[in-house]
């Protein structure tokens, strides 16, 4: 009777171990699999929007809480933030790659330096970088980070099929 007991709780440690493994495997592989910046939008006179879109891979079993996405949108010249974004908490589906759309407004009027070296420089790139943080204790000391940049400016001065709205088309750079 004893023994019975004994393979009875040994068998259910080994199931119980096997799903484990089976579910949680693949863990230590989540990660950012592509983050690209589709595209800028709703142009206007105060602000226009930058859209992207960030793709993360759970190779596991089992659904992954994501506790945050955090970024920051930087003028590649100066290094200065001109917007910062968070993406609340989500849930990655399990044996799937996630696709999570981005869309930050960015106003004209805080960036100054913006507006400058629109008029005085042949291209001007911004860097959207940042971080996602993972729910999970084993992964939530290493953020998964992700990063692309655009010239701002080539947008802006494109036609609507290119991506860019336009509105610059024809302005003159000097230096």
């Amino acid at each position: 009777m004893a023994l019975t007991k004994v393979l009875v709780a040994v068998l259910v440690l080994v199931l119980v171990g096997g799903v484990a493994f089976f579910y949680l495997r693949g863990l230590d592989e989540v990660g950012v699999q592509s983050f690209s910046i589709t595209g800028l939008k709703d142009i206007g006179a105060n602000t226009f929007t930058l859209t992207a879109d960030l793709v993360i891979n759970n190779p596991s079993g089992a659904s992954i809480p994501i506790k945050s996405v955090t970024y920051d949108v930087i003028l590649k010249d100066t290094g200065e933030s001109i917007a910062k974004g968070v993406i609340p908490a989500f849930t990655l589906a399990a044996n799937a790659a996630t696709t999570v759309p981005l869309e930050q407004k960015i106003a004209w009027g805080p960036t100054a330096q913006l507006a400058l070296l629109l008029a005085s420089q042949d291209s001007v790139y911004v860097t959207v970088a940042g971080n996602v943080v993972v729910d999970l204790p084993e992964l939530r000391e290493r953020p998964l980070p992700f990063s692309d940049e655009v010239d701002v400016k080539e947008k802006l001065t494109g036609t609507p099929s290119e991506g860019g709205g336009g509105i610059l088309k024809g302005f003159e750079t000097t230096r």
